[in-house]
């Protein structure tokens, strides 16, 4: 059974003042179809920004596409970058609409895609829904099956669960960012590599969580990681790396296929503190499908092991702090 087009949603009421600011985004250059685009756009923007305020999320204009006046113009995507969460695509529609299409520049990499219908004369929006599942081939919204805004606040603090399955086209930004690590975990890392694993995602590390004395380029986070075998399983071994209050890092560790496979149920990670004691031992059928260690801590001159253990054959990587 289908589900039926939400009526109604969270009403935004559009001012004067918040359609003056829309205009001032449309240029004469540009044709009639783009710049009536161009303004539903901003009113769609403004609707969900003014929405997640009021649920006391934090917006980062600076991070987002739309936000840059000359990018904004080329490209039809409305994007708003939720702090610590990641980017949410802002999807105006009409009264009457059943669908919405999404725009090509924004089909890769939005935690989910908010439908804002715009009422006649642009009086009010209503910020019906949204849709957090995979878009379809041709990139179409079903209005009928998107899931109502009062969801959303729970769907985005669930992606804030872990760090490391949610990184979110991050590692594809990093530079040389090595540097940021202690000197022997340089020399322990010297055979890893910067992730360039996209299908990870960040989104939780926030800048206002470290502290002043380490908020450089060079000391965010990081990901590494390694290619290991263990019997015959080729494993892509990641770790992130964040520096914390009084020069501890924070690490979390995760293990991923190779190839587009699933990891066997008992396949093992373990964490061994240097006293050789295990403070954690994770499998695949105690974490449903994920084999990812809970968030830790290591001081400088810190030693721990990673094991990876499947069947008889084990795989030990060893690293100081």
């Amino acid at each position: 059974m289908t589900s039926a087009i939400p009526s109604f949603g969270f009403p935004v009421p559009l001012t004067s003042k918040v359609w003056a600011k829309a205009q001032s985004h449309i240029h004469p250059k540009f044709d009639a179809d783009h710049n009536q685009q161009e303004f539903r756009k901003r009113l769609a923007l403004y609707a969900v920004d003014f929405y997640l305020r009021c649920m006391a999320f934090k917006i980062k204009p600076e991070a987002s596409d739309s936000n840059d006046s000359i990018l904004s113009q080329f490209l039809e995507s409305a994007d708003l970058m939720v702090q610590g969460y990641g980017k949410l695509e802002c999807c105006p529609v009409l009264t009457g609409d059943t669908s919405v299409q999404v725009p090509i520049d924004a089909q890769g990499d939005r935690l989910a895609y908010v439908v804002v219908r715009l009422e006649e004369h642009y009086q009010q929006a209503q910020i019906l829904g949204f849709n957090s599942q995979p878009l379809s081939s041709n990139g179409e919204i079903d209005l009928h099956q998107i899931q109502p805004i009062d969801e959303l606040p729970q769907f985005l603090y669930d992606c804030k669960t872990t760090v490391l399955p949610k990184i979110w086209c991050w590692a594809q930004e990093q530079r040389q960012q090595l540097a940021a690590l202690s000197e022997p975990l340089r020399n322990t890392c010297s055979d890893w590599q910067l992730s360039q694993n996209l299908n990870l995602a960040y989104m939780r590390f926030e800048s206002d969580d470290v502290p002043e004395p380490l908020k450089s380029h060079s000391e965010a986070p990081v990901f590494v990681s390694k290619i290991v075998q263990v019997q015959d399983l080729d494993l892509e071994l990641v770790m992130y790396l964040a520096s914390k209050q009084e020069g501890k890092f924070q690490i979390e560790i995760m293990v991923e296929p190779v190839v587009e496979q699933e990891l066997p149920d008992t396949l093992q990670l373990a964490v061994i503190d240097e006293d050789g004691q295990t403070f954690q031992q994770l499998s695949l059928s105690s974490h449903e499908g994920d084999l990812v260690t809970r968030p830790f801590l290591a001081a400088p001159c810190e030693h721990f092991s990673v094991d990876l253990i499947y069947g008889s054959a084990k795989h030990t990587e060893n690293f100081v702090i």
